[in-house]
Parts: C-alpha cells; structure tokens; sequence
C-alpha cells in the first residue's frame, strides 16, 4: 500500500503486549500492560503497527486485532505527527480492515475511521468520503448499512466539517440529495441512517440541506408512520431541530405536524416518545412561538401529564425503596429536583461536536446502543444515582410542563385542573405520585405574568401557575402534609 513496512521485532513486541492485556484478571500484569502501552505511543509509527495488526494478520484472532484497532482509536490523534508514509499506510489500512470478512474488525475499523475523519477533516481524506458514498450503493445490504452507519456518525459528531468545499466541489450537494433518496431504502436500517444524517445538517445551517428543505420536510411526512420505531424516532428528532433552526418552514403544516407528535408522545417505543417530547419543550422555550402553542394547550399538557408517570424502567431501580420505611433518609434522598430547561438536544461547539460522552468497553471501544453494557462493577446506590440522572421521557415531560407554565400560567392550570385532580386523589400511587410532581414543576414564580405581555424574557421565566394555584392552596397544603407519611 506504501513504503511503510513494519519491523519484525516491534511487532513482536507490540503484539505480545496485546496478548497479555487479556489478561485482565490480574492486576499488576495490567498496571505492567498500561505503561507498555503508553511508552509505545512515543514511537513515531505506532499507528502503523496498529493498523497492520488490524488489517494485515488474518493468522490472529479476530479479538487480538480487534483490540488493535480500538487502541488505534484511543490513539488516532497521533497521526497528527506521523510521516507521510505511516499516515498514508494508517489511512489505507483501515479502509481495508472495513472490508474485512470479520465483523468484529469491520467494527473497530468503522470508528478507526470515524476518529480518522474527523481528526483528519473530509478535505484532507476526500478518498475516505468518496468510499463510503460509493458503497451506499453496493450490492451487499451489510457493505451499504456498514458505510452508511461510518457516515451518520460523522454527520453526527462533526457536520461542519463535511459541509466544506473539497478540490472544487461540495460533498454535500450530492450526499444531501443521495441521502433524500436512501429515505426510501426498503431496508430499514438505511433508512433510519439516512433521515438521521439528514436532521444533522439542520442546526448548523447548512445550505446544502436547506436548498432541499421542501423536499426534505416531504420526506420526513413519508415515513412519520413507518413501521421501524428507529426511522419514526429520527422523524421525531428531525422535526425537533427544524422547530427549533427553521419553525417557519414547520408553521404552515403545524396543525398536521402537532396531531403527529401528540400521537408519537404516546408512542409505546420510549425511545420515540422521547423524541417527540423534547418537541414540546422545544416549542415551549422559544417565546417567538408562544402564539402557536397556545390553542394546542388543552391537547398538549394531558398528554404531558401522562407521560410523567413512572415507567417500568423507572420501577426497577426504584424497586429497593419498597421496604424502607424504617430507614432514615439521606440527605440525597429528599434533595429536591428540578426538570426545567435543560441543554438538551443538539447544542454544539463551534466544530459542531455534541460534547457527550459516549459508551465504552474495556480497551476503549465505543458501545452502541443495542450492545449490553457492564454493569457488575456498580453496587445498587451507584446504579440508582446513575438511572435517576439519565434523560427519561417523564423528565422531559416534566422539564417541558414546567416552561409551559412559565409561559402560559394560569391558561395552563385551566386545562390540568381536573387531570390534575384526578391523578391526586387516585388509588394508584404512580398517579398520585405523577400529580404531586407535576405540581412543583407548574408552581414556579412568584408573579403572574400572562405570555402576551410585552415585558422582557427575564420577566416572562418569572411567570408560573402559582397565584393560579393559590386558591386551591387550603386544600393542597394539608393534601401534601398528610402524603408526607404515604409508604411511597
């Protein structure tokens, strides 16, 4: 591939070490293994290595090279001050690992890749991009989906570096249309991808998307009832960053768009209820808007409310409080939430990276979501801490009451009154448990403030439901009081 060609004893050494990190079972060998690693990434070709070890040693087993190519990714910023031969063999390389017979190395190689890109910039690896387009259209389902799943996690991580000029044109003008088309892919993974890709190039602009938008936003209405809950999460995610980057292009249609993400609310899939819900707190944060949301109030907060209710996620970590009347609470335990506005969605930097954290293995692999993930070295506290920080649907349910209520106030108590009495004095205590959240996140701020007013944004987010709340106040008060002593 180049004049790069590995050295028998380092590659001995290297791959000795690779065998002994199996070991994990011991300490001291790992503690041994560690510092090897980290002396080997002062060698200027060990990038090279890795990506031999990935691609060139059919002979190793598929594990062996597999944690050569996430130590690849670990180090991919190395090829940074690589030679000109290693990086050109490092590129090369991996391109051939992601066609490898084994899926495991085709795997590793595909995030090899995607740290590649993404280090390198499209413009600086134009045959990369030109690959991966080329085989969206290769006979084999698994060769499009593996090409396709590279390219929605560069869409992902950094769009605004493939929304760049290279050697003249722009990558964009026929990925954008190709995409569009791939939303059709009988196959649907395909088409999950790409109406993925697609709703990337939203927040950021970009021109290419938009010189499409029409078709684009045709294309989200064709599979909004598609039988995949992955394509209708990403319809759900897509229409939640046209609101919040191009409203005007949604406003003519909101009747229908409205009716479509109520119905998605509810959906049985979490996953796309989530979605469909940050649609809600989206539309309730920008004050812009607040003309719009008003009339659809008496169907939307309902629908809120009810998603607020624990889900049997939610039941399972929750499960090891049954019994614990007896025990005093820790300071953790009452320590009050708030689901307000939160940087949810796709807020990013300047690169246009997420910022999140992703899930990792042991070598460092990056997790994706259908893969089981570890959790033995958790004790119980440590996996209910984590549960109850993660985004749910009843905390964006929650989050986006409670900006309705700053936006609406008393409108909003109107509508929830009688859902409201209903839950509170069920017999049921997921919904009596529901009501008494939805009413701290309705009662905030001290003065009413109606959305019409003219006053400052400052002085709209002072706004709640709470003098709204006020008369009922004799009655909620001892309500609350007596629920101090429920065995929940």
């Amino acid at each position: 591939m180049t004049s790069w060609t590995p050295q028998p004893t380092a590659l001995q050494e290297i791959l000795q070490t690779i065998h002994e990190s199996t070991d994990t079972r011991n300490a001291a060998v790992q503690r041994t293994i560690t510092h090897k690693l980290n002396n080997f990434t002062r060698a200027p070709d060990y990038v090279a290595y890795l990506a031999y070890i990935l691609s060139s040693l059919p002979q190793e087993e598929d594990r062996i090279r597999t944690i050569a190519g996430y130590l690849l990714k670990n180090n991919a910023r190395l090829i940074l001050r690589a030679s000109p031969d290693v990086l050109t063999f490092a590129k090369s390389a991996v391109l051939v690992a992601f066609n490898d017979p084994s899926i495991m190395i085709r795997n590793a190689a595909a995030q090899d890749i995607v740290a590649f890109l993404g280090i390198l910039e499209p413009r600086n690896w134009p045959e990369c991009l030109q690959q991966l387009v080329h085989m969206l259209d290769a006979p084999n389902v698994d060769q499009q989906e593996a090409a396709f799943n590279v390219l929605e996690r560069a869409c992902e991580d950094y769009p605004r570096k493939l929304d760049v000029e290279i050697n003249g044109t722009w990558p964009l003008e026929y990925m954008i249309p190709k995409f569009i088309v791939l939303s059709e892919h009988p196959n649907a993974k395909m088409r999950a991808h790409a109406i993925a890709c697609l709703s990337y190039f939203v927040p950021i602009g970009c021109q290419s998307l938009f010189a499409h938008i029409d078709t684009f936003i045709a294309c989200l209405f064709k599979r909004a009832s598609d039988e995949d809950s992955a394509v209708r999460k990403h319809v759900c995610q897509a229409l939640v960053l046209l609101l919040a980057s191009r409203p005007e292009k949604l406003m003519p249609e909101m009747g229908n768009v409205a009716e479509y993400m109520l119905y998605s609310t509810k959906d049985k899939h979490e996953n796309v209820a989530l979605e469909a819900c940050e649609f809600w707190l989206t539309f309730a944060e920008d004050p812009d808007l607040a003309p719009y949301l008003h009339p659809l109030l008496a169907k939307v907060a309902p629908v809120l409310l009810d998603c607020m209710v624990y889900s049997e996620d939610d039941l399972l970590w929750l499960q090891g409080d049954d019994e614990d009347a007896a025990v005093p609470d820790k300071d953790t335990d009452i320590k009050p939430r708030h689901y307000g506005g939160k940087a949810h969605g796709f807020e990013r930097d300047a690169n246009g990276d997420d910022g999140s954290q992703k899930r990792v293995g042991a070598y460092g692999e990056e997790l994706d979501e259908g893969e089981d993930e570890d959790y033995d070295d958790l004790d119980d506290e440590d996996f209910a801490d984590e549960m109850s920080t993660e985004w749910n649907l009843r905390k964006c349910a929650a989050a986006a009451l409670d900006v309705l209520a700053v936006r609406f106030g008393a409108d909003l108590l109107n509508v929830l009154l009688e859902p409201l009495k209903t839950k509170l004095w069920s017999d049921d205590w997921l919904q009596r448990e529901s009501g008494i959240l939805a009413l701290g996140a309705m009662a905030e701020g001290p003065e009413p403030v109606t959305w019409e007013s003219q006053g400052s944004e400052s002085d709209r987010r002072s706004a709640g439901c709470i003098d709204a709340i006020e008369p009922h106040l004799p009655t909620l008060v001892p309500y609350l009081i007596n629920t101090l002593n429920d065995p929940k």
